[in-house]
């Protein structure tokens, strides 16, 4: 009968909570130190993406001045290549941090 009143109404013993509390502030503290590591992640995606604006600034300037009109095909689909990674790299952490 007891067992059955401790099943039902949830009751743990005193050891058994305080073994929760401990991996719930564990659990806590790792996840703080992973958002941490996602906003620098974050930070560094964006430096890297400004990085490549300017380099495809800088290409872009450099083949309308020497006059390439063959490699802005291919510098296109570089850019797309690029677009599609950083999208799906930012699709990959947006869901942790929400």
């Amino acid at each position: 009968m007891l067992i059955n009143l401790i099943d039902q109404t949830g009751w743990t013993c005193i050891e058994c909570r305080k073994t929760k509390h401990t991996h719930r502030c564990k659990l806590q503290s790792v996840v703080e130190r992973l958002i941490d590591q996602l906003a620098d992640v974050y930070i560094s995606l964006a430096y890297v993406k400004g990085e490549i604006n300017e380099l495809k600034l800088k290409l872009s300037v450099k083949l309308d001045t020497e006059g390439y009109t063959e490699s802005t095909s291919a510098s296109h689909q570089a850019d797309e290549n690029i677009e599609m990674c950083l999208a799906t790299c930012a699709e990959m952490m947006s869901p942790v941090c929400h």
